[in-house]
């Protein structure tokens, strides 16, 4: 082959992939909204988990070059919190100024409200694929010490393997008082983390996150062998005042990874401090 022919069969290649791409972008723009996500997510969603697994990857680097920097107090994530208007920024400034001497240039708290989990979904949505790889990375990296979450998604998050059991962590007394309100989830010690098996792909006895509720299992006596998972915290008055999980429960727990179990239980005596 001449160059004049390499040169003239290189240049009908691009116009065929242009023209590709173009009768592509055509069919992607005629389709309607939700077809268009569905579309672009059956066809590239390699190309979707590409690009979050790049995003994570950037966060947990910028992360560790700013803790180099800083030292991290405290990581709690608000999943499900609420829509787009919530308070957690003037929360953050009422604990601290609560817990007092935090040096804001070298000492880091972050509440952290871009987490959604949806527990009834199936595993395999844009949405639930990005969730489950942000809390994977934040649990695995020892990011993440805290959770608040609705009920539901407390128990998926216990059921998943995730979260660490507080009766060792919780003062007596406070577990007593706790017991007496009904506000304490217990459950068995799950089996092994179930994380990136889709719901129903598991065994027959392992499908359970979407019909149990954290506050159905909280108003029952503990069987024999369960341990305390969570506590309940919106009863209080604390969450709403910032526009927080105002249209259901709300439970604190803290997951296997925890690096500050002190300041986190700072949180929780924070949440639970009754509104005068």
């Amino acid at each position: 082959m001449t160059k004049e022919e390499k040169k003239r069969e290189d240049e009908l290649l691009k116009q065929e992939a242009r023209q590709a791409r173009k009768e592509e972008w055509a069919k992607i723009k005629s389709l309607g909204p939700g077809a268009r996500l569905q579309y672009l997510w059956d066809y590239y969603k390699h190309v979707v988990v590409i690009l979050v697994l790049a995003a994570v990857g950037v966060h947990v680097v910028i992360t560790a070059v700013k803790g180099a920097r800083t030292q991290t107090l405290l990581y709690a994530c608000l999943v499900n919190a609420g829509g787009m208007e919530t308070g957690e920024e003037e929360m953050l400034a009422d604990f601290k100024e609560r817990i007092g001497g935090i040096d804001e240039r070298r000492q880091l708290i972050t509440f952290d409200t871009s987490l959604y989990i949806d527990p009834y979904s199936s595993g395999m949505t844009q949405q639930a694929v990005t969730a489950s790889m942000k809390m994977t990375t934040l649990v695995h990296a020892g990011m993440l010490d805290a959770l608040i979450a609705p009920g539901d998604v407390t128990d998926y998050l216990q059921q998943s393997g995730y979260l660490l059991a507080l009766d060792d962590i919780l003062d007596e007394e406070l577990i007593e008082r706790l017991t007496e309100a009904g506000c304490l989830y217990y459950d068995d010690e799950p089996p092994q983390i179930l994380t990136e098996m889709p719901e129903e792909e598991l065994p027959e006895e392992e499908q359970q996150s979407g019909d149990r509720t954290a506050s159905g299992a909280a108003d029952t006596e503990p069987e024999e062998g369960q341990k305390i998972y969570a506590v309940r915290v919106d009863q209080t008055g604390i969450l709403e005042r910032y526009g927080l999980y105002d249209a259901g429960d709300a439970w604190f727990s803290m997951t296997g990874s925890v690096r500050h179990p002190d300041m986190a239980k700072q949180l929780l005596s924070f949440l639970l401090e009754e509104e005068n």
